[in-house]
This record gives C-alpha cells, structure tokens and sequence, in this order.
C-alpha cells in the first residue's frame, strides 16, 4: 500500500455521477405463472388460436390438434428459457459480496461493494471475490481461480510484471493477496455483460413467437 493514496472523496463522488452503481443488472420480482402468461404475448398467437378454432368447427381435428400441440411446446420451452434466466441472473447478482475493502485518500477502508467507481484501489486477499474487473497494481504469490469464466480450476498467477495482470468480477483469489485498480464496474464487466444478455431474454422473441412467425407461410 506504500506510496498508493487511491481516489479523494470528491473523485468519487464525480466517478459515480458519471458511471453508476456497481450492479448487474437487475430483473423485478417475478413468478411462474407471470412468466407462463408472458409466453401468450403475442398477438399473432390470438389469431393461431382463433385459427384452430375454426378447424374444430369445420371437423378438420388433424388440423386443430397439431397447431394446438406446437403452441403448448413452444409454451413450455419459452418459459424454460425465461425462468432459467431469472435463476441464473439472481446466482450472478448473488457471487458479488456486499462489502470491500479500497485505498482512499490514503486509508485502507470498507465501503459497500456496489460504491466501487473505475479508478478505485481494491485490497484482495485469500478467498475474496474480485468485486470488479480491473489489473494488477501490486501482488504478492497472487494466485486467481476463473472457473466461472473460462471452466478452468487451476488457479492462475496475476503479477504487474506480465501480462495476466486483468481480473475479472466474480472469480476468486485462491492465495497472495494484492491490489487492483478498478477498470470496469457493473454492466460493463465480462460477468455484467453475461447479465445483462439474461435480463434482455424476456425483450426478444420467444421461441413461440420465432415458430409461429413461419405458420402463415404453410
């Protein structure tokens, strides 16, 4: 920590105007049936319905059971692949850890992690989360696992000197310790990015919508 004085008070306060919290991003409180009704959004699924309708007034059963069968399947996997993504969003949200310690003004102090700003100096020790991503400013035997990236256990050495010196949000210092200097917070991180692709699951079209927009053509 020698000769490390880290951000003023008066830097953070500015750096948050700027960027925000430290967050990933975040989805409202949610419930299965809301996310199976959600599947039904669809206006063009009215007119399938209506549709089948029709074939069970005509006697064309064939007809109304098979449209009747793609949209409960596609039913099913839209909710799979929404409710999924509301679990594994709230695991990522849930490996952050509320509080870290930072250098600023030349004191070693805890703040919460979502006040993190870039810039910031991070104090990492043994079985600390790395609150954001960010490089190395100095290390000792300084040794990261990135399983929940990269899949691999072996924990990798991070030094100033070379060029692993990046660490990522979420992964975990398995032994050393050091300091990072914070480059990227939030949404911007490679965890955030995974995030935020979960909370925009929900904005696209589910796979009922993509199947049904080939029906009219049949």
């Amino acid at each position: 920590m020698e000769g490390l004085s880290g951000l003023t008070e008066k830097e953070v306060f500015e750096l948050r105007k700027k960027f925000g919290n430290n967050s990933l991003p975040d989805k409202e409180g949610f419930s299965k049936i809301l996310i199976l009704f959600s599947q039904l959004k669809s206006p063009l699924i009215y007119v399938v319905f209506t549709a089948a309708l029709v074939s069970l007034f005509f006697g064309e059963y064939t007809d109304a059971i098979l449209v009747g069968f793609v949209i409960v399947f596609n039913v099913i996997m839209g909710f799979f692949q929404e409710y999924n993504a509301h679990r594994t969003l709230a695991a990522l949200r849930d490996i952050i850890k509320p509080k870290t310690f930072v250098i600023r003004d030349g004191k070693k102090i805890e703040i919460e992690t979502s006040n993190l700003v870039p810039g910031d100096l991070v104090v990492l020790g043994i079985g600390n989360r790395i609150p954001a991503d960010g490089k190395v400013v100095e290390s000792i035997s300084l040794f990261v696992r990135e399983a929940i990236l990269t899949g691999e256990e072996e924990a990798i050495m991070k030094s100033k000197e070379d060029g692993l010196n990046f660490l990522f949000m979420g992964t975990i210092v398995a032994s050393g310790r050091g300091i990072m200097e914070v480059l990227k917070i939030g949404k911007e991180t490679e965890i955030g990015r995974i995030g935020k692709s979960l909370a925009e699951i929900k904005e696209g079209k589910t796979p009922l919508q993509k199947n049904l927009m080939f029906l009219p053509k049949i």
